[in-house]
């Protein structure tokens, strides 16, 4: 079972819900292991995955996905979405044989975003004063001390456009659907598992 936000490391759960995240994450690290000793465990017919999660991390996505295809090309793959299997957590069930949804899931939301909070002009307010020390035009890109210049905006956009041609390959080569167009039911679209199985999503 994948549960929860998809964060790089290990499998968390959190007496409170956290914003975004929720009660639980679901770490590469934690689903790579399980995914590999279903892979290796000789008395296992065929996987089944639950999927319910709203995504998060690209990178750890991108990990899980690589698991799970070298699983289903030994075993076959059944994906079970719950409540929600949107963004990474629709990166992941690319590599099923099957994929199975309620009509109510809410699914697809296929594209990618970069975000970054600015807090330097608290701190300024605050008169709390902070020293970056960097090497590199571009080092501090994700520093929150300051908004993106137009070269880093451009760098980080460039970053997206990248990761989210990678993830339509993975739907065209996982649904055996035409690349050229899926920017119809792509670009951040969130679908109901009924409108998926008319959009080719699910089965």
């Amino acid at each position: 079972s994948l549960e929860g936000g998809i964060m790089p490391g290990e499998s968390r759960e959190f007496p409170v819900p956290l914003p975004i995240f929720g009660e639980k994450t679901a770490g590469s690290t934690s689903l790579q292991q399980a995914i590999r000793a279903a892979r290796e465990d000789e008395s296992l017919a065929a996987i089944i995955l639950h999927v319910d999660s709203p995504g998060g991390s690209a990178l750890a996505s991108d990990l899980m996905t690589r698991e799970l295809k070298l699983l289903a090309d030994e075993k076959p793959l059944v994906i079970y979405m719950g409540d929600v299997a949107a963004s990474g957590g629709y990166y992941v069930v690319t590599p099923g044989h099957k994929v199975i949804a309620q009509r109510a899931t809410l699914t697809g939301s296929i594209g990618v975003f970069s975000a970054k909070p600015v807090t330097g002009p608290t701190y300024d307010l605050l008169g709390v004063q902070r020293t970056s020390i960097q090497r590199g035009n571009h080092a501090g890109i994700y520093s929150d001390a300051n908004a993106w210049s137009e070269s880093e905006r451009a760098q980080v956009q460039a970053s997206v456009q990248q990761i989210y041609a990678e993830f339509k390959k993975r739907v065209s080569d996982g649904r055996k659907l035409p690349l050229d167009s899926l920017d119809e039911i792509c670009n951040g679209r969130v679908w109901t598992g009924a409108q998926a199985i008319e959009k080719g999503l699910v089965d």
